[in-house]
């Protein structure tokens, strides 16, 4: 049985600046509590809890009536998936030891806590303009997006056919978009978006089994990450 109880909590405002500009502020407060209970193979039962805080700020100038300029910048964290945490499905973690996933354990209730899985940690920073002219719409968006923990295909199926997935430990998406869309003759729109995307693991290594006991580093820093 995994339960999963969360509790956010949040203030905005928009301030304006002037007439023409307008500041944006964001924090919000979450905390999620995990625990996993009745587990009829081994009785193995585990809880943790995650605390995030997300600051967000973004400024709009409408510079006329037809362009405005935009930049936004947040920080924010995501919790892992019970999957992440512990599989009691997957028959690789029903066979390790539980410590291979956890950092505490309390034999007297046969619990664990302190999981290895950790929280995705994100910074990212976005910059655009719009354009707007009767049925004529144009964007233009840059972003940067610095992952620290971020969860990436990790090679292999777990037993559901999922893709696995494990922390990163630094990981890059930066890009540029464009948007566009219009109005043919004949009441025809037209719609377009373009992307250009660079995606790669500033620094990641793992530990591989070597078969004798011991183990060899492999480092995939500067990959492109799997899927992008």
């Amino acid at each position: 049985t995994n339960n999963k109880d969360t509790a956010s909590l949040f203030v905005r405002e928009a301030l304006r600046l002037t007439p023409k500009v307008t500041l944006n502020l964001e924090l919000q407060a979450t905390r999620h509590a995990f625990s996993m209970r009745h587990d009829e193979v081994r009785g193995i039962s585990w809880d943790t809890t995650y605390h995030f805080l997300s600051p967000r700020i973004g400024l709009n100038w409408n510079m006329n009536d037809q362009w405005n300029l935009y930049a936004q910048a947040n920080k924010t964290e995501s919790e892992p998936t019970f999957n992440n945490v512990w599989d009691p499905e997957n028959p690789a973690d029903q066979s390790t030891d539980p410590t291979e996933h956890f950092a505490s354990y309390d034999p007297a209730t046969n619990r664990y806590t302190d999981p290895y899985a950790k929280p995705e940690l994100l910074t990212s920073f976005e910059l655009g303009a719009g354009y707007v002219h009767g049925a004529t719409r144009l964007k233009m968006n840059v972003y940067r997006m610095q992952f620290r923990d971020e969860f990436v295909y990790a090679g292999g199926l777990d037993s559901d056919g999922v893709p696995i997935t494990t922390n990163a430990g630094e990981s890059l998406h930066e890009g540029i978009e464009f948007e566009a869309s219009g109005r043919l003759p004949g009441e025809v729109d037209l719609s377009g978006y373009l992307a250009v995307s660079r995606d790669v693991l500033e620094q990641d290594t793992i530990l591989s089994p070597d078969g004798a006991g011991g183990f060899y580093v492999i480092d995939y820093s500067g990959n492109r990450i799997a899927l992008f």
